[in-house]
């Protein structure tokens, strides 16, 4: 049984939460995955920390979607490393596509925030 993490101390404080999720690297062709993200029970924004975003610019893409589906934020090319926007809920969807051609480093969520 898992632990639930610490509870932000404040309304305005933000509690980090480590959740490794990361493409293969280099990342494979052709490829179209996601992975869901849930922050605990109460979260009513959450925002996203990568180590690194490296993806063929123009060509390949890692989307974040939320609850209701609608595409929050989007990442291709070389980006380095990433903090989200705040994005409201706390259930976020993360799409990896790619494309037929070039393959680059990839990416690495080192985890979310959440408040």
């Amino acid at each position: 049984e898992e632990d639930e993490p610490p509870a932000p101390a404040g309304p305005g404080d933000w509690s980090f939460v480590p959740h490794v999720i990361e493409s293969s690297h280099p990342y494979e062709n052709h490829t179209s995955r996601s992975w869901s993200i849930q922050a605990p029970e109460g979260a009513t924004e959450m925002r996203l920390h990568f180590e690194r975003v490296d993806l063929e610019s123009g060509y390949d893409f890692l989307s974040l979607r939320g609850e209701s589906g609608d595409k929050l934020a989007e990442w291709t090319g070389d980006q380095g490393s990433v903090v989200s926007a705040t994005h409201p809920g706390s259930r976020l969807q993360l799409n990896l596509f790619t494309d037929y051609s070039v393959t680059q480093w990839g990416f690495r969520l080192s985890g979310y925030s959440w408040r």
